[in-house]
Order: C-alpha cells, then sequence, then structure tokens
C-alpha cells in the first residue's frame, strides 16, 4: 500500500511538471524580454514557499528592506511554490500575501524565472536568497525594523481572546509560550520523506515542562505549550500549563495570536519562532546548534546552545571547533558523521534564560565587565565582519557557566 502510494506521488508530481514544461517557449520570450528591458526596469522574482513555517525568513527581511527604502527601484513579482500545495499554516499564508501582490499564474511564473537562469545576471532577477542569513544588509533590515510586520483585526483580536478564554486562560493575565522540534509534524505533513537528517534538532518537552513549573509557581502567570503535531504529552502539570498542541483547540489562526501575544516565546531551533519574531515579541532559543544562523535572530534574543561531547576523547568541543565543523549554514550536521553526542539543555539552564528575559523585561537586567568579556570573547570567534543584534545575546549564566565547556 505504502509503494503504491509514493508510485501515485511519483506519477501526479510527474504530469505537473510535465504540463508546466509547456510554458517553457513563452516563459523564454517572456524572459528575454525582461532581460531586454533590464537597463530600464528591473523585473525580480521572489518565490514564496508555504509548505514550511520557516522558509519566510528571506520574504520577511525583504519586506524589513521595503518598508525602509532599502530595497531598490524595480517590478517584484511574486509567485508560490509550483511543486506543492501543501500549506504550513494557512493564517500565515494569508498575512505573508496581504503584503504583496502574487502572480496567480505560478505555473508560468516559475517557467519564466527557469527560462532567466539560463541567461546571464540571473541574480539581478532574484529577490531573496537562503544565503541572505549571511547578508549584513538583511539581517540589518530586520533589526532596524521595530514595528511589527503584520497586525490583527478587530474581528481576528475578538477571536484570539475568545480561544485564549477556551484554553483556561483568565482575561487579562500573562501567559508564556514554549515549544520544542520534534520529528512528528515533519512525519504528519509530510509522509514518505526522510528527515533524520533534521534530528539534531529536537529536543524532549519534558525538559520545558519542568522549567515552565518552576517558572509559574510562583507567579501569576500561564505557560501554554505550542506545536501542530507533537510526539509527546506533557504529563501530569500545573493547572497553569496548559497543552495547547494536544488540547483540541489548536488552530492556525491561533498558533499566530499566542506567539503575537505571549509575555515571551521559549523555542528551539525551528520555522515556529518566526512568529513571535515578526510581532516582535521577546524570545529564548535554547538548544540552538545550527550556529551558522545565530545572527538571523533580531530582536530581544536570548540563545543558549547544546553541548557537544566527544566520547572519543572524553570532552566537549570548544566554540572554535564547533566552528570549523560548521563553516556554513548549508552543512548537514550528523552526530555520527561528527563522532560527537549533543547535550540537551537542562531545566535549569532553561530557567536561567527565563529568568534573564525576565529581568530584561522589567529592565533590572544588569551586566558585569566579565560577562561583557565573555559575550564579546564569544561573537568575536564568529568574525568581527558579521552583523548581529545589539539584543541579541548568549544566555548570560549560561555563558559563565560553560565558558571551560566553549573554551572561552
Amino acid at each position: 500500500m505504502v509503494h503504491s502510494k509514493l508510485s501515485l506521488g511519483k506519477i501526479v508530481r510527474a504530469l505537473y511538471y510535465r504540463s508546466a514544461y509547456v510554458l517553457f517557449i513563452p516563459g523564454f520570450v517572456i524572459a528575454l524580454f525582461i532581460r531586454l528591458i533590464r537597463p530600464l526596469v528591473k523585473v525580480r522574482f521572489g518565490l514564496l514557499a508555504f509548505d514550511r513555517i520557516g522558509n519566510l525568513y528571506p520574504f520577511l527581511w525583504y519586506l524589513c528592506k521595503r518598508d525602509l527604502g532599502r530595497q531598490g527601484k524595480g517590478v517584484d513579482v511574486f509567485y508560490q511554490t509550483s511543486h506543492t500545495d501543501k500549506v504550513g499554516n494557512v493564517f500565515w499564508q494569508k498575512l505573508c500575501m496581504s503584503k504583496v501582490k502574487v502572480f496567480p499564474h505560478r505555473k508560468l511564473a516559475w517557467a519564466v524565472f527557469e527560462m532567466l537562469r539560463l541567461l546571464p545576471g540571473v541574480k539581478d532577477h532574484r529577490l531573496f536568497f537562503t544565503e541572505d542569513i549571511f547578508n549584513n544588509a538583511s539581517v540589518q533590515a530586520f533589526c532596524d525594523h521595530h514595528e511589527p510586520l503584520f497586525s490583527f483585526s478587530d474581528e481576528e483580536k475578538a477571536c484570539g481572546e475568545a480561544g485564549l478564554r477556551a484554553l483556561g486562560v483568565l482575561e487579562g493575565k500573562p501567559f508564556i509560550c514554549f515549544h520544542t522540534r520534534d520529528s512528528q509534524y515533519l512525519k504528519q505533513t509530510h509522509p514518505g520523506c526522510d528527515w533524520s537528517y533534521h534530528d539534531y534538532r529536537d529536543t524532549s518537552i519534558r525538559n520545558y515542562c519542568a522549567a515552565a513549573e518552576m517558572y509559574v509557581r510562583d507567579k501569576d502567570c500561564y505557560a501554554l505549550r505550542m506545536g501542530a503535531a507533537v510526539a509527546e504529552d506533557l504529563g501530569k502539570t500545573s493547572s497553569k500549563i496548559i497543552d495547547y498542541a494536544m488540547s483540541g483547540k489548536r488552530t492556525d489562526f491561533m498558533d499566530v495570536y499566542l506567539s503575537a501575544q505571549c509575555r515571551f516565546f521559549v523555542g528551539t531551533d525551528c520555522g515556529m519562532t518566526i512568529f513571535p519574531e515578526v510581532f516582535r515579541r521577546p524570545l529564548i532559543i535554547t538548544n540552538k546548534v545550527m550556529i551558522a544562523s545565530m545572527q538571523m535572530h533580531a530582536h530581544n534574543t536570548i540563545v543558549i546552545m547544546k553541548k557537544w561531547y566527544f566520547p572519543r576523547e572524553k570532552r566537549f568541543l570548544g566554540l572554535e571547533e564547533i566552528l570549523k565543523l560548521l563553516p556554513g549554514f548549508h552543512v548537514q550536521i550528523s552526530a555520527r558523521k561528527f563522532g560527537v553526542e549533543f547535550v540537551d539543555n537542562t531545566p535549569e539552564e532553561i530557567v536561567d534564560a527565563i529568568d534573564e528575559m525576565e529581568s530584561v523585561i522589567a529592565g533590572t537586567w544588569c551586566e558585569s565587565a566579565e560577562d561583557a568579556r565573555l559575550q564579546e570573547r564569544f561573537w568575536s570567534l564568529f568574525g568581527k565582519h558579521r552583523f548581529r543584534s545589539p539584543t541579541l545575546r548568549i544566555g548570560q549564566k549560561f555563558l559563565r557557566d560553560n565558558r571551560e565547556v566553549f573554551s572561552l
């Protein structure tokens, strides 16, 4: 049965692309025209891939540059991914598409851009790349754009507040969101694909639940566990901790609304943290492994990382050693390949980061000279020409406690 499903999927994809290939001739004519008029007007294409929530970071950087007048002149044509109709979050898709005009014939747009790739100067006709993670101008625009990129209508706000009450959050009470990546989401939304190469980003929700228990114990607030498809339940917890992901009340809209309204968001290395970021909510990234993308995060972000243990020599790898293994964003990370074991953050480390964020929000946070030196030493290893937000930093106590681990 599985084999028949896979075969049917291949047939459907083949038919889809075959139907698109007939557009190559008109696509080439249009592409040639676009190339010829480039001295007068530059036509640029932007691909919107909604099958994965985190795919839209370069698009958000584009919006920031456009709002700040840094995008440059041109006619911008947006089109949706041609090879899949899967949408990670329908409300998120609606928000993004409200900001730009999307070309309705995505197969034709795909064919035109494919033909442009055969002509010289294709980079002038492409709006954004994954490599923009290393583009100082893109990341700086994201940092300089202080207002939320999106907003809710009065009707949506009323719906969101009703959703909060349905979850058991009393009106006017603050709440935080926490979320961990596991393999369940991709298994459910993209069956038949091997996503195991992302396993290094996974971690158990139980450490976060323990941290949430410590956080809400003496506070008049709630902690909401986020997620669209999750592998573990929370088990028995405090009444102040709500498993929204498994509540039966989860919706695409509420995923975005809760992330936009929370006091702060505690997450892992995954796409869902894009929601609090675009609404400028404080963010704590935990269990970070893909440190080459560290500087893409912008406003009020605290990061703590997984530690890399080298069993052959019974020691942890220092930061410089890790960076040598991860020279770029596209390096495939594998514990087996590197001969290491990834050590997850403890509940105590997560709580320390949460306490630091609380002090930042309250305006009581302060930094000692030694803490400033450790931060400077840490970031200097990434290269002095890499831009980062002044409100992005490694967790203060985490860095202090692990200075020897990371050889700082």
